[in-house]
């Protein structure tokens, strides 16, 4: 009986990974959870079909004790041939009551919001993804990781 649901599990797990659609999965440590403004974290992702449509999207891990709602982000991509553009996104992390909207176990949480939907990557090759907090301080405290999550877009029914 151990083997049959050891083996199930094994063939669960290789299903469900055979369905993930990530092209590209990078999370940025935060040293000692305090985000330093001259941090910029950095990402790479490698695009290789222009043909295809994707979803961006940012996960944050953070405490409870982050002092904050929300989490400004200014976000600056290069595409392969050296164009550049440059965003700025607001993360609400938590509701008016000052309540969490993101996955809390104990005293941390991770937060997950789409910064892009359905786009097309005009070009093939090694995009540069510069991101860097837009908060009022120049350290901000209890932020532990941000990473990137690019996927290939579901499409509309």
């Amino acid at each position: 009986m151990k083997k049959k649901l050891f083996f199930l599990a094994i063939l669960l797990v290789t299903l469900l990974s055979a369905c993930e659609k990530n092209i590209y999965k990078h999370q940025c440590d935060i040293p000692e959870g305090i985000w330093d403004i001259n941090n910029v974290l950095i990402f790479t992702p490698q695009i290789d079909s222009i043909n295809k449509l994707y979803d961006i999207n940012l996960e944050v891990r953070h405490a409870t004790m982050y002092p904050s709602q929300n989490l400004w982000l200014f976000i600056k991509t290069t595409a392969p041939s050296g164009t550049i553009q440059i965003d700025t996104l607001e993360c609400t992390m938590a509701d008016n009551s000052g309540k969490w909207i993101s996955d809390c176990a104990g005293d941390i949480c991770d937060f997950t919001t789409t910064y892009k939907k359905m786009i097309k990557f005009v070009e093939q090759g090694k995009y540069t993804m510069e991101i860097q907090h837009g908060m009022r301080t120049d350290k901000l405290p209890l932020i532990l990781k941000l990473g990137i999550i690019i996927t290939e877009s579901e499409p509309t029914k």
